[in-house]
């Protein structure tokens, strides 16, 4: 069957954004009933008990990190063609962003290090260590804030090029947008 390079364009970008959906609301859920606010010991035991649903979901976080990447790249091989200049300013934004993430990611490990108190920590005590774990999960949810920046601001760029394509509904742009 012979596609349209448009078309085919828009359907690779559209399963990578697919799957990017999938994968960044795996990580996002379940990161999100773990933690208690303001209880190290219990957001400790949540992450210990079911330690390896927990490093499941930090690699699905670095999966979309990299499946955002390919997203950005579908979408700027889609969209180069409408504004070369607003394309090159979307992937800028989106690509600051994955850093972002894998930084994130790593705190979110380092959390669960303290959490279980490797031997190099035995001068600190549980509790200590269950703090300690939670400041970098804080950090972890501060990086993804700062992230959030980037993030909205790839979607301006994107949904512009959208509106302008003329091949994408319009309306569309105008979500991406707002």
């Amino acid at each position: 069957m012979n596609m349209h390079p448009t078309v085919k364009a828009a359907r690779i970008a559209g399963a990578w954004y697919l799957l990017l959906v999938v994968t960044s609301l795996f990580s996002f859920i379940y990161d999100n009933s773990v933690v208690v606010s303001g209880n190290a010991t219990a957001t400790a035991h949540n992450i210990l008990s079911s330690e390896t649903l927990y490093r499941v979901s930090i690699v699905f976080l670095l999966l979309a990190g990299v499946v955002f990447i390919l997203l950005v790249r579908a979408l700027y091989t889609l969209l180069s063609r409408v504004n070369r200049s607003q394309a090159w300013l979307m992937v800028t934004f989106a690509l600051v962003s994955i850093p972002i993430s894998f930084v994130g990611a790593l705190f979110q490990f380092a959390a669960v290090t303290f959490m279980h108190g490797a031997s190099f920590l035995s001068g600190f005590n549980q509790s200590q260590l269950d703090a300690l774990g939670m400041a970098f999960l804080n950090l972890s949810t501060q990086l993804a804030n700062v992230n959030s920046i980037f993030f909205g601001l790839w979607l301006l760029p994107f949904g512009a090029l959208v509106y302008a394509s003329g091949f994408i509904p319009r309306i569309f742009g105008v979500l991406l947008i707002m």
